[in-house]
């Protein structure tokens, strides 16, 4: 059993912008799948927002229609198409030359099929100073709850396969030489009347929970001391 501190709530895009800036950055699972156009076009997509304010930019995805559709919008941009699971195999990136000061993966773990062959490769990436940003949905989200108490209903991205939480990611993470830094959370927004309700509908539960019961966790990880 572990106690959870409350937990901060962020908004994603605005943190990991902020927390880039300036620096040397590798952007994984950069295209948005299958919605990298219509986030292109009306300036949602995580990648733009990064390659404005970025000191150096590296995007990679295993989707090639979509690192096709990014090199047409951004063609001074680097892009490489490598499955994530593989990180440790892709020749495009070296980890003796290639200092990357943050390593992005916004959504991207609980889409994964084999999990420690990607947590292998973001350690083969780490050195002393640089850091990972992982967000990914949350087990406990009262989102979650909700329709499975009244209705018996359990809501599931279709692409989702796995949702964590501080403690479960904690021990993952540790099996792979990694630990967290920092945790937050945040509520996920899109412009819907669907959307609006929800978050509007669960404020009260969010607020008495201390932000333990909302949608995403944002962390910050590092190497575990040797």
């Amino acid at each position: 059993m572990r106690k959870i501190p409350r937990v901060k709530l962020i908004r994603r895009d605005d943190w990991i912008v902020e927390f880039c800036r300036d620096k040397r950055v590798l952007h994984i699972g950069c295209t948005d799948y299958p919605i990298t156009q219509s986030k292109i076009a009306n300036g949602y997509l995580l990648h733009d927002k990064l390659n404005q304010v970025t000191q150096y930019l590296v995007g990679l995805d295993n989707d090639k229609e979509g690192i096709d559709t990014l090199s047409k919008a951004f063609q001074n941009s680097q892009f490489i198409v490598q499955n994530a699971e593989k990180l440790d195999e892709c020749l495009e990136i070296r980890p003796d030359q290639d200092k990357f000061d943050v390593i992005v993966a916004a959504d991207v773990i609980e889409h994964i099929s084999n999990i420690g062959n990607f947590l292998k490769g973001l350690y083969s990436l780490l050195h002393g100073d640089n850091r990972v940003l992982i967000t990914t949905p949350q087990a406990f989200a009262i989102k979650r709850f909700l329709p499975m108490i009244f209705w018996g209903y359990e809501y599931v991205h279709p692409d989702h396969i796995a949702y964590f939480s501080i403690s479960t990611l904690s021990r993952l993470l540790s099996r792979y030489q990694l630990e967290i830094e920092e945790f937050y959370g945040f509520q996920w927004y899109n412009p819907t009347f669907k959307n609006r309700f929800a978050n509007t509908l669960v404020a009260p539960a969010l607020w008495l929970s201390g932000g333990r019961l909302c949608d995403e966790l944002a962390l910050v990880i590092k190497r575990q001391p040797q």
